[in-house]
């Protein structure tokens, strides 16, 4: 979820907020894997490489198996949006 200072002006900004990820299937909860990864989940999960992520991203380890997708700069949501859009599969 987006904070406040977000919806008010639209724009992202470094070590705030960003997108959840983890490092493997393995490491998501059941109701977030697909059932064949041994799931239940029916959300779309995307892959990016976190090695790759370009000059506008920055992936933040907050603890084992999790972490987050942050804005390496501030910028506006919809540079954002497009950042992922170049890092997925």
């Amino acid at each position: 979820m987006m904070g406040s200072s977000f919806q008010l002006n639209r724009k992202v900004h470094p070590k705030t907020v960003g997108i959840s990820v983890s490092p493997s299937t393995q490491d998501l909860p059941t109701h977030l894997k697909y059932p064949e990864f041994g799931g239940t989940g029916k959300d779309p999960i995307w892959k990016m490489n976190a090695n790759n992520l370009g000059s506008d991203l920055v992936h933040v380890p907050d603890k084992l198996g999790h972490g987050t997708i942050q804005a390496a700069r501030s910028m506006s949501f919809e540079d954002y949006q497009k950042s992922f859009s170049r890092n997925t599969n």
